[in-house]
């Protein structure tokens, strides 16, 4: 069985409105770049060092996938954070009741996050101290920096100081994420999302059978069973995308896992193709940058054949 800490795979956390954290302001970030030297997790995830209160760091794992941030329970229970009201956390697997605690400011760098009641979720299932969500990305910048290791968090204006080899895919905001306006797998359109939680990029069985009907996927493939942050299993094929279209970006080759995650129906896409484009892709750029004010997603340098046709 395969857990997120064997696959890495987009938490997508969903917190029902019993306890709906205060939506982020602008205010809440300084101006200009924040940068933070950041590492990586053993499935290439990139984490950065945050400060809980005056206490840490501890290693966050900043997810895009994640509609908010979550903290592993024993790092709530070290720091004896008090408890909060229960919410309902949406995995991809399923859905159930999470406790919650009440975190003091978390500090990234020079950027500082009010307090607020966090979801609190077994480490066994996060892989990491932390997510951050993009509940901390409204009308920002980031850049994932894989090569240097480094992540920037950048006001939406601030000038770009990476530029060569630059491949700028237009995107729009979509359930609280950037989606790519023009993406396709085998040909077929998608929708798609940048999940940086993500170790491997998944696709849902709707985009499955358009493969099948131009062809392709035959043939028996392995099944895997997968785990997320709740105790639902899902199972799906391992399969490889002949192409992914991402705007003007052509990737060939690129390993998927097929199925019917809970987070799509989240998001209205069970019926729909659609793709969650993980780490497996991302890391073989230099840097990935997304822009949620402006609405696009940069990717630079860095990736070579077979993956970039």
């Amino acid at each position: 069985m395969l857990s997120r800490r064997d696959f890495a795979l987009g938490l997508g956390v969903v917190a029902a409105a019993t306890s709906a954290a205060a939506p982020l302001q602008a205010r809440d970030f300084p101006n200009g770049v924040v940068q933070i030297d950041a590492g990586r997790d053993r499935h290439d995830r990139l984490t950065i060092p945050v400060m809980i209160g005056e206490r840490g760091p501890f290693d966050f794992v900043v997810d895009t996938g994640a509609d908010r941030s979550a903290l592993a329970a024993d790092v709530a229970e070290a720091l004896g954070l008090p408890p909060g009201r229960p919410v309902m956390v949406h995995g991809i697997t399923g859905a159930e009741i999470a406790a919650t605690v009440f975190a003091p400011a978390l500090t990234l760098g020079k950027v500082r996050l009010k307090g607020q009641e966090l979801p609190v979720l077994g480490r066994d299932r996060l892989g990491v101290d932390g997510l951050l969500g993009v509940d901390v990305l409204r009308r920002r910048r980031l850049v994932m920096n894989f090569r240097e290791r480094r992540l920037e968090i950048r006001s939406s204006g601030s000038p770009r100081t990476m530029v060569d080899k630059a491949s700028l895919v237009p995107a729009h905001a979509r359930y609280g994420r950037l989606t790519v306006i023009d993406a396709r797998a085998d040909g077929a359109r998608a929708t798609a999302f940048v999940d940086s939680g993500g170790g491997l990029t998944i696709v849902n069985q709707a985009l499955a059978e358009n493969v099948r009907a131009r062809g392709g996927w035959r043939d028996p493939a392995p099944m895997v069973a997968l785990t997320g942050v709740t105790e639902h299993v899902a199972y799906g094929e391992v399969r490889v995308l002949e192409a992914l279209t991402l705007g003007g970006l052509r990737f060939t080759s690129v390993p998927v896992v097929v199925c019917d995650l809970h987070l799509f129906s989240q998001w209205d896409l069970d019926q729909k193709p659609a793709v969650l484009l993980g780490v497996n892709v991302l890391r073989l750029f230099s840097s990935v940058e997304l822009d949620y004010s402006r609405g696009h997603m940069l990717f630079q340098g860095g990736l070579a054949p077979p993956l970039l046709a």
